[in-house]
């Protein structure tokens, strides 16, 4: 079902007027960086290399085990992640009994803890003030990251309370909404009502809702638009500024295109779907809607901000992508196992980004899938083919040429899932929890590979021409 077409009024008009004239300042902005930066502009060759590695055990340092929700403040100067402090089950899963959630920050560059926040106790705190006589008992929670708020003060995250642990049900639920918490004091404010997020575990995605700060009120759940290209609109709720109709592209556009910034999704005004995601090969991404014998897929799922910080929602985006030259097609009739991501009901079919792209996918052939994310600029790719066996590595890839500047291997533990592992089965809701996360920092002097299985939070620092001219004697 379609969702309801709202009356275009004076105001958002006017927002969309705005933003096409900051959409055009950027362009031009894009174009003159580009002519005076050399080879450090998007699109352009940026040789790079991968830095030592930070590797951070968060049992070790926080007493927090299967990390998840992983953020980097806007300065990148912070990283936030949160997970239980009793251990976790085999499946990663972050519901159980007597598990209680702590959010750790840590500080980028030495590792070192700055906060360590208990999440059950603010959530069951605020739980008991509202409803002093009637308070739900809570026995088991779930969380899912909104990362941090655009001026850096607070981390947001989706919470659901149960009066029972083990699956998540409909049943055992007595609460959900937005936690935000203070980073310097430690507070907690809490918006009810959850809108979609975890009423309907393993149900069919139907859109999901904006939450409002300022109101603290939820909106009800709207299907993300199909696009290229988003903004925040005058309806306090994405927009596509570059809409995808369905029918097939032949030329991305030059705002979404290599020579063009990917954007920053949380509090920026403009922002592309190339957002850290998944790139799936033809027999991969079978189940997909629209999708077709000799089609990949490029699919995402992350955090958005508006630009005042006072609404936030998840966008799912994403594309079917054509099979790039020599990659042998895949027969239309073999459906192939990907990994468990959310998509949208259907997929465009559209050109890769870039030449980094088209060369992760000729890595992971017809059956295979990969994590894959853009440095802020869009000049580099990072990627992680899932491979079996254990032996995936993180590879660096110039997006001007697709050539390999840098590779890392990952060495994770015996038995660890990789980049093939989820969260699985009644446990997750409609959210999977990816074993492995894949992220660069704002400022694009780090990628950060975090791990459930292991534990473990691992910081590359990256070196391009640029930085290394900066911190030169």
């Amino acid at each position: 079902m379609e969702p309801e077409r709202r009356p275009r009024t004076l105001a958002t008009m006017l927002t969309r007027l705005t933003t096409l004239l900051l959409l055009a300042g950027l362009v031009v902005g894009t174009v003159i960086a580009g002519t005076h930066a050399g080879k450090s502009g998007a699109g352009s060759s940026t040789p790079a290399t991968f830095g030592p590695a930070l590797r951070l055990s968060t049992q070790a340092t926080a007493g927090l085990w299967c990390p998840a929700g992983a953020a980097f403040s806007h300065d990148g100067a912070r990283l936030a992640v949160f997970g239980p402090a009793a251990g976790c089950d085999a499946h990663g899963a972050l519901i159980a009994r007597d598990q209680p959630h702590v959010l750790a920050v840590y500080d980028t560059h030495t590792g070192v803890i700055e906060r360590l926040i208990p999440l059950d106790t603010l959530v069951a705190s605020s739980l008991a003030l509202r409803s002093p006589d009637h308070a739900p008992i809570v026995r088991a929670m779930r969380y899912v990251g909104l990362g941090w708020t655009p001026d850096d003060t607070r981390f947001a995250a989706l919470f659901a309370a149960f009066d029972t642990p083990g699956p998540a049900t409909q049943d055992a639920l007595v609460a959900s909404g937005m936690v935000l918490v203070d980073i310097a004091t430690g507070a907690s404010t809490l918006i009810h009502g959850d809108g979609g997020f975890f009423d309907a575990p393993l149900g069919t995605y139907t859109g999901l809702p904006v939450y409002d700060l300022a109101e603290a009120a939820v909106s009800a759940p709207f299907v993300s638009p199909a696009g290229l290209a988003f903004a925040w609109s005058g309806q306090d709720q994405p927009e596509a500024i570059l809409p995808l109709d369905g029918r097939p592209l032949r030329q991305l556009p030059i705002s979404a295109g290599p020579r063009y910034p990917v954007g920053q999704p949380d509090g920026g005004a403009t922002f592309t779907l190339w957002q850290p995601g998944y790139v799936l090969g033809p027999r991969a991404s079978a189940s997909f809607a629209g999708i077709h014998g000799t089609t990949g897929a490029f699919v995402t799922t992350f955090p958005t901000w508006s630009p005042s910080g006072t609404h936030a929602t998840l966008m799912v985006a994403g594309v079917a992508l054509a099979a790039p030259p020599n990659m042998p097609p895949a027969p239309a009739a073999t459906p192939g196992a990907g990994p468990l991501v959310l998509a949208p009901d259907r997929l465009t079919l559209a050109p890769a980004r870039d030449a980094a792209l088209r060369a992760v996918q000729r890595e992971i052939g017809a059956d295979g899938w990969a994590q894959v994310a853009w440095n802020p600029g869009g000049s580099l790719l990072a990627s992680i083919a899932c491979v079996a066996g254990g032996d995936e590595t993180l590879t660096l890839r110039d997006t001007q040429t697709g050539a390999i500047v840098s590779a890392a291997p990952l060495r994770l533990p015996t038995a660890d899932p990789g980049c093939g592992g989820f969260s699985a089965g009644e446990d997750i809701g409609d959210y999977a929890q990816p074993n492995l996360t894949l992220l660069w920092s704002p400022d694009g002097a780090h990628v950060l590979v975090s791990d459930q299985h292991a534990g473990q939070l691992v910081l590359w620092s990256v070196t391009t021409s640029d930085t290394a001219s900066a911190t030169a004697p």
